[in-house]
């Protein structure tokens, strides 16, 4: 007989435990109905708090706790399992209260069953999944129906898959891919790592791969011990959704193996772009040429960083390889033009570089002389100007020295060392006038130079 009263102790215990929920003590209200149990977790207390199963809210509340811990045991999504089990369970603790019709206490336990029992079979089906004894709607349909799957994703992180539907599966997959690439980019984000198309696309295909291996998990009858067989119907949409993912890693993997430049070098050739060769050893030569220097421009001008494949592909386009090679035939007319003036300054012979008056003016000199004689010098003559008198090249710093005012010629700079040295450019422009033989320009220069002769001694 104390055997029996033992074994009946114990089952009240488990029902107690099993429809009560763990709560902070600090949470505890007056009314609250507590087991003896108490846990403490890092010196936070906790204590059970008994549910009241005379209210549907607080008997919906324990209902959809359990599912979700069943749910993440058996993900295969089966709610009449899941209440199969429940009410089996039930039955059974029932069947530890024989005398519940006399004895108090025995009534309160079976009868609490009892509802829960009552509530599993009708009050949890608020939209029906079972009519007559037959499934009349798809447990993806119910869950969503009923908001047990949106209570279940916004209170645990669950998300159900349903599995029986492919088109459905595949949005439910997808919304789960962008929360985990999020989750992905945040954590690189903290780590201080920049995340570009090319991660995601690796991130990507690392997530369709393990798709997979859920894929086979869902078809495995053994999974998570359910020992059942798929029904022909969902073999198939998972089947539909197998492929689709093996699609979605041939893009991927298309994308890391294409080399875009090979179609966008035949058009190049077939459009005569760029010259055409003599034989395919030639042409592999040829192209290999333009793809080097191709993607060192891109590299250069155009940030892609060796490597990405994403950035690549939206980057070997028919504008970008236009741009490319006018860039390209600006540098070899730079090149040639270099060329053409040093091969000019080795075979000019020396004796022909020595001007007929003997002497090498400098820019300045060249540049007063011009002033006085009234020629410009421009960009078509200033070559051939230089030519004449002196062994000086830069044409562009001779157009720098140009005489802008005539007054720039008499003017005072209170300098005396750079006045003295104006005065020796002036007397040396004057020899370069009169070697051109032109009258009319010494008398000019004459005339200048005796106006700042006369303020250099005021001054000085």
């Amino acid at each position: 007989m104390q055997k029996r009263q033992v074994n009946i102790n114990a089952v009240k215990a488990a029902i107690d435990e099993y429809f009560s929920e763990v709560i902070l003590k600090s949470e505890v209200k007056d009314n609250d109905s507590l087991l003896p149990s108490l846990l403490s977790i890092k010196g936070v207390e906790y204590v059970h708090r008994k549910i009241d199963t005379t209210k549907e809210d607080e008997m919906r509340r324990i209902a959809e706790y359990k599912l979700n811990r069943f749910l993440q045991e058996h993900p295969d999504n089966s709610l009449k399992l899941f209440i199969d089990l429940q009410i089996e369970k039930a039955t059974e603790w029932q069947s530890h209260f024989p005398e519940y019709k006399r004895n108090p206490e025995q009534k309160t336990y079976f009868y609490l069953l009892k509802r829960w029992k009552e509530f599993l079979q009708e009050d949890f089906h608020i939209i029906p999944l079972i009519k007559g004894g037959k499934q009349v709607k798809s447990y993806s349909d119910f869950f969503d129906e009923t908001g047990i799957a949106k209570r279940l994703k916004d209170k645990h992180g669950i998300i159900l898959n349903p599995t029986e539907n492919f088109e459905k599966l595949k949005l439910v997959r997808t919304d789960l891919y962008e929360l985990k690439k999020n989750e992905f980019i945040e954590e690189r984000n903290i780590d201080g790592v920049e995340t570009s198309e090319f991660e995601i696309l690796c991130f990507r295909r690392a997530w369709l791969q393990n798709e997979l291996s859920v894929i086979k998990q869902w078809m495995n009858p053994n999974y998570e011990g359910k020992n059942y067989l798929l029904s022909t119907s969902k073999q198939i949409e998972l089947a539909k959704y197998k492929h689709y993912v093996e699609l979605e890693i041939e893009k991927v993997d298309r994308i890391f193996n294409t080399n875009p430049f090979d179609d966008l070098f035949e058009k190049a050739l077939l459009f005569e772009v760029i010259e055409k060769p003599k034989n395919e050893g030639h042409k592999e030569a040829i192209k290999a040429y333009y793809q080097t220097t191709f993607n060192l421009w891109l590299n250069e001008k155009k940030g892609w960083i060796t490597g990405d494949p994403i950035k690549y592909n939206q980057l070997v386009t028919k504008e970008n390889f236009q741009e490319f090679l006018k860039e390209e035939e600006e540098e070899r007319q730079l090149k040639l033009k270099s060329y053409e003036e040093e091969k000019e300054s080795w075979q000019k012979p020396i004796k022909n570089r020595v001007k007929k008056n003997s002497e090498n003016f400098s820019l300045r000199q060249i540049a007063i002389a011009y002033s006085v004689l009234d020629i410009q010098i421009n960009s078509k003559n200033a070559r051939s100007i230089l030519a004449k008198h002196s062994n000086l090249t830069s044409i562009d710093k001779l157009l720098s020295k140009r005489i802008l005012r005539p007054s720039e010629l008499t003017k005072i700079s209170d300098n005396r060392t750079k006045d003295s040295k104006h005065l020796k450019d002036l007397l040396a422009a004057k020899r370069l006038v009169s070697g051109m033989k032109i009258t009319q320009g010494l008398k000019s220069i004459d005339r200048i130079i005796i106006a700042f002769q006369n303020n250099f001694n005021n001054k000085y």
